[in-house]
């Protein structure tokens, strides 16, 4: 999974943060003798807690399971080991037909792929308004999804979740109001493919996120108005919506997925392409292969879409104005010519709290604080003299990545 690089190299800049979890987990004895296998990690012992199991990873607990022969309702721990429970794993409870209930508690922030896939028992599940992320059929063939009683009308929710709609509905969808998460896959369907006869949808203030492939291959649709409050969308979550023309982004959205707008019709007309930069509103969604040389990005930008540059093949800089907050993953992916990265303002503003946005580079390349706007030749003579040469912070592979200047 890509990381949003903005904070990833911005953890590098400030030093890495070691959690340390003080409780001993439950865990299967090893007998005297035995010696554990070295061979694979599927031969570590599996640790459990409670009714569940689970993994440690980075200070954060990931539930991966159940404790087998656990029926009834599950309440899932807010934490293990002193870590927070924030993720539920892909499948992790995948035909767990015993279970009738999970209650989630307000520490999880993502819910995986088929997670209660095949519950077949499962008639109630609770999930926080705290998740920002639910994965493709997390909720499938449960009781709870197969029940009529669970829709509204063609749409199911799951507290202030929107899970899944129907692939026939048509005409207009008005999405309930309170609704936090709109799940992976939530108009679209790998197999039976996307809403077609959608063509409006109607998305209340207080949606955070909106999750991969949300309305793949809703061609019916042609505008959408993404509201304030709305700060993901997920990989391609309007791709092939081939009618769309009309899109407003808000601008409080951070982190916009690879190809999250591709195919629709705003991205196929090229009047819609500012000399080979696609920008919905204030946000930089895409550029061209083609493009070449020194790029700036518009003043006023405030992110940049995952891959937004990459294959940008005769690329060779990038000017961020001090104005964007937030860069994607894999920004720079395939980008052999690039060389320089220049940064609008002095260091310390890109490194504070929603500003440290040092983009991801490749070894080759150096980073430029304090770039000014000027007319000159090129960047580097626009650069202030005081800008030196420094060693990355110890400890940090910063220097591994790219040479700091600034």
């Amino acid at each position: 999974m890509k990381k949003i690089l903005s904070a990833a190299l911005c953890a590098l800049l400030i030093g890495a943060l070691l959690t340390s979890c003080g409780l001993t987990p439950r865990e299967d004895v090893t007998e005297p003798g035995d010696e554990p296998s070295a061979a694979s990690a599927s031969d570590a012992p599996v640790k459990s807690f409670e009714s569940v199991t689970y993994e440690i990873s980075d200070g954060q607990a990931v539930i991966t399971g159940c404790v087998e022969g656990t029926t009834d309702k599950l309440s899932i721990p807010e934490s293990i080991e002193g870590c927070p429970v924030t993720r539920i794993d892909d499948y992790a409870f995948l035909d767990e037909i015993t279970l009738t209930g999970v209650a989630i508690p307000d520490s999880v922030v993502k819910i995986g792929e088929g997670a209660f896939y095949g519950c077949t028992g499962m008639r109630s599940i609770d999930i926080p308004d705290t998740v920002m992320s639910i994965g493709h059929n997390a909720l499938r063939n449960t009781a709870y999804y197969n029940f009529k009683s669970s829709w509204e009308g063609d749409v199911l929710y799951a507290g202030s979740h929107l899970i899944s709609a129907k692939r026939d509905i048509e005409g207009s969808c008005k999405i309930r109001e309170g609704t936090r998460c709109i799940a992976d896959n939530a108009f679209y369907d790998t197999e039976d493919g996307g809403c077609e006869k959608l063509t409006e949808v109607i998305i209340p203030e207080g949606v955070t996120s909106i999750g991969n492939s949300a309305f793949e291959y809703c061609g019916g649709l042609t505008e959408i108005t993404v509201p304030y409050g709305v700060v993901s969308i997920g990989s391609c979550a309007f791709r092939e919506c081939t009618a769309l023309d009309s899109i407003s982004l808000p601008p409080t959205l951070k982190s916009t997925g690879e190809n999250a707008f591709v195919y629709t019709a705003l991205y196929n007309d090229a009047a819609n392409w500012d000399e080979g930069v696609l920008y919905i509103d204030s946000h930089l969604i895409k550029a061209e292969d083609t493009l070449k040389g020194l790029y700036k990005i518009k003043q006023g930008t405030l992110s940049v879409a995952d891959s937004a540059f990459s294959y940008c093949t005769a690329l060779e800089g990038v000017v961020f104005p001090l104005s964007v907050t937030h860069t994607g993953g894999g920004v720079f992916d395939g980008c052999p010519a690039l060389m320089d990265i220049y940064l609008e303002g002095p260091r310390a503003l890109w490194e504070q709290e929603n500003q440290g946005l040092i983009p991801e580079a490749p070894g080759r390349v150096e980073i430029h604080f304090g770039y000014a706007e000027e007319e000159t030749a090129s960047p580097a003579d626009a650069l202030p003299e005081s800008i030196n040469e420094e060693a990355a912070p110890e400890g940090s592979s910063l220097s591994q990545l790219a040479t700091v200047t600034g």
